[in-house]
């Protein structure tokens, strides 16, 4: 799980958690193609090897059924993940506000 970093004002921020968790899977990837481009050109016989026993993997395996189910779990999982994020939002706002809820009236009393 990603760790949280706290913001300015000392509190966890979500926002910065997501973002700092995408950048670190932007970077993570970056390096895996770089690593892998290195490896292709260092040994060129060998990554053909490697592609063409994929490539027999995929025509023989069901990789497109197991695809299509992630996708499908993860579009399901969609509406629960997002009420996940409104309430770690609106908790974080609470918690910045100091417990206190602004109403529109409250300018009335």
């Amino acid at each position: 799980m990603a760790t949280q970093k706290k913001s300015r004002a000392g509190q966890f921020s979500v926002d910065r958690t997501i973002i700092d968790g995408i950048s670190q899977a932007g970077s993570f990837v970056t390096e895996s193609i770089q690593q892998t481009e290195n490896y292709v050109r260092r040994e060129p016989v060998c990554a053909v090897c490697y592609s063409v026993l994929a490539g027999y993997l995929l025509r023989f395996f069901p990789f497109i059924s197991l695809f299509r189910a992630f996708i499908s779990l993860i579009l399901t999982l969609l509406r629960p993940l997002a009420f996940l994020y409104v309430l770690a939002k609106a908790f974080e706002i609470a918690e910045r506000s100091g417990g206190t809820v602004k109403t529109p009236d409250s300018k009335l009393h």
